[in-house]
């Protein structure tokens, strides 16, 4: 099995990372945009010793004013940074009409991300206090490496909201009335032996925002996962009936078919009837491969299908989002 990167900055520290003592003046790592902007903010008393502006990103509140969600780094000598990367601290102020700003609450992201930047909306005011978006990335290539990070207010701190699934990417924000839904989609299978990560299959995953936590709500929204089996079935069709030998076509097969066994389980489709269209692809995957590597889709097949057949037995499958309760098979 390949490793999959756990989302660490989801861990957020708790306290600031001792650097070096290389640091240069915070304009030396600033873009003339970034100095003009910290140069702004200074004015609204909103500053970071030692720090330089990283990003910034205002959006209208709806108690009049504005929030600013900014970002801040230390200003280093590149031969002198961390192995690790520096961390990046972060800031939510609502700032008044005619009023200075007002610290909301802070957090400090681990240097392991390559690149922290606000989301398009990077504010949402709820019911229970503003939710903060930030883009997020290692720099790495993973499923999880680029992902959507929600930080709730508590207190002075902006807190982590995390799915329930550390395998879960989180990927933008699908709906925000009646209820806060945040979409993303399961890491659980990527790399699944025979497959090459561009193959990797997944799911989408819809988890509502309640009381803080995020919660499995794929059940709630059955109808988009029978969308999204039609479309797959439509764009498979073709390959898999070709009679010719090809290993990437049959790659294609098997990778649609787990997604589409994995979607028709968070549509409700009971385990025996998804695993019946499964084998069927499955099958056609294997008939299209060369000899050697066919065995390997077929294996790969058999075991996915035991672990379905396994979580369904233990009642694995009977949760928000049943895919989720699909171990990955050991040795794939």
């Amino acid at each position: 099995m390949a490793p999959i990167f756990r989302p660490a900055f989801l861990l957020l520290a708790a306290g600031l990372i001792t650097l070096p003592a290389a640091a240069r003046a915070p304009a030396d790592c600033q873009s003339p945009e970034e100095t003009e902007a910290a140069a702004v903010l200074a004015k609204q008393g909103i500053t970071m010793p030692g720090l330089a502006l990283a990003g910034i990103t205002r959006a209208p509140a709806a108690q009049g004013g504005e929030w600013l969600l900014t970002s801040w780094k230390p200003c280093l000598e590149p031969e002198k940074e961390p192995e690790g990367g520096v961390p990046t601290q972060v800031r939510l102020y609502h700032h008044p009409d005619g009023k200075a700003a007002s610290l909301k609450g802070e957090t400090e992201l681990p240097g392991v991300l390559a690149y922290v930047t606000p989301a398009e909306n990077p504010v949402l005011e709820l019911a229970d206090g503003p939710l903060a978006l930030l883009e997020v990335a290692t720099g790495g290539n993973c499923m999880t490496c680029e992902q959507l990070l929600p930080l709730r207010v508590e207190g002075t701190k902006l807190v982590a909201v995390e799915p329930p699934d550390p395998l879960v990417a989180l990927q933008g924000v699908s709906a925000v009335e009646p209820l806060l839904i945040i979409s993303g989609y399961s890491a659980a299978f990527e790399s699944y032996s025979p497959l090459y990560h561009a193959y990797s299959p997944s799911t989408t995953v819809h988890l509502r925002l309640e009381k803080g936590k995020l919660l499995e709500n794929c059940t709630a929204q059955r109808d988009d996962y029978t969308g999204y089996v039609a479309a797959a079935t439509d764009e498979t069709r073709e390959i898999a009936a070709a009679k010719e030998t090809d290993d990437i076509a049959a790659d294609q097969l098997l990778s649609a078919a787990i997604s589409m066994l994995l979607d028709r389980l968070n549509g409700g489709v009971k385990a025996d009837e998804a695993l019946t269209a499964f084998d069927s692809l499955t099958a056609r995957a294997t008939a299209r491969a060369t000899r050697s590597h066919g065995e390997e889709i077929s294996a790969a097949a058999t075991a996915l299908a035991a672990a379905t057949r396994d979580a369904a037995a233990k009642g694995a499958l009977n949760r928000g989002c049943p895919a989720l309760g699909v171990k990955r098979p050991e040795g794939y």
